[in-house]
């Protein structure tokens, strides 16, 4: 059907099945894969175009990985670098 007000082509399904995947046809560009490997419904609809998680918990689990794993690398370094702060802050203020 068209619609010539709106000059534009009005799809009529009639079964779910094909509204369905006219829907998924229109909004391709939002479908997406959820970038945590162990989701149970890995397949979403994003609400924007840059999403990379399905849900809350997923992206709560990707940022304790990537937290342990910048803490592996890096924590030795940033703890000395916090205990010399706290020695020199210590030195000054018995002065």
């Amino acid at each position: 059907m068209f619609d010539w007000r709106r000059g534009s082509f009005i799809y009529l399904p009639w079964a779910e099945l094909q509204r369905d995947l006219y829907y998924l046809a229109r909004n391709s560009d939002r479908l997406k894969m959820c970038a945590n490997f162990d989701c149970s419904h890995p397949y979403f609809i994003g609400e924007r175009g840059n999403e990379r998680y399905c849900s809350k918990p997923c992206f709560d689990i990707s940022r304790r990985q990537a937290k342990r794993a910048w803490w592996g690398e890096h924590g030795e370094q940033w703890r000395m670098a916090r205990e010399k702060l706290k020695r020199e802050a210590k030195k000054k203020s018995k002065r």
